[in-house]
């Protein structure tokens, strides 16, 4: 069977796929985005098995120092700041973004990142466990209020 043919063999009939869904805004009518530059490697380590695919709702920081600065990327990259009180600026991913290039390798990437609004912080990645550096980010988006359920 040809791989890009589907279970019958018939093009375009391909097997189940399940969609995600991250609905991490609270209010889509006052929200505010940016365009960003996203830095060739960046990866989603809570995307299992699909790292080089960043899913909405990931939290990037702004790289500031290095050939990649200017740029966003996950907050456990090596180019990203290494200690809480470092990181500057912080967005929120708005939609699923593939980093790598057709020809294989990751490239920069260009996307948009929530900057100011309303989110829901069950839904959103931040890319780190620990909660000092979580509270770091979260300080980082001065613009963004995060909600939780009570």
């Amino acid at each position: 069977m040809i791989p890009e043919l589907g279970a019958n063999g018939m093009p375009g009939i391909t097997d189940e796929r399940v969609q995600e869904s991250h609905e991490f805004l609270r209010d889509v009518n006052h929200v505010a985005i940016k365009g960003i530059v996203i830095a060739a490697g960046t990866e989603d380590p809570d995307h299992v098995d699909k790292e080089f695919v960043l899913q909405p709702g990931l939290v990037l920081v702004r790289i500031e120092t290095g050939p990649h600065a200017g740029k966003f990327t996950n907050p456990d990259n090596a180019y990203a700041a290494p200690y809480d009180d470092d990181i500057v600026e912080a967005v929120i991913l708005d939609r699923y973004i593939n980093t790598m290039s057709k020809t294989g390798p990751p490239e920069d990437k260009q996307a948009a990142g929530v900057w100011h609004g309303r989110v829901d912080r069950d839904q959103l990645f931040y890319g780190a466990s620990d909660p000092s550096r979580i509270e770091a980010l979260e300080a980082a988006m001065k613009l963004v209020l995060v909600e939780e359920d009570v």
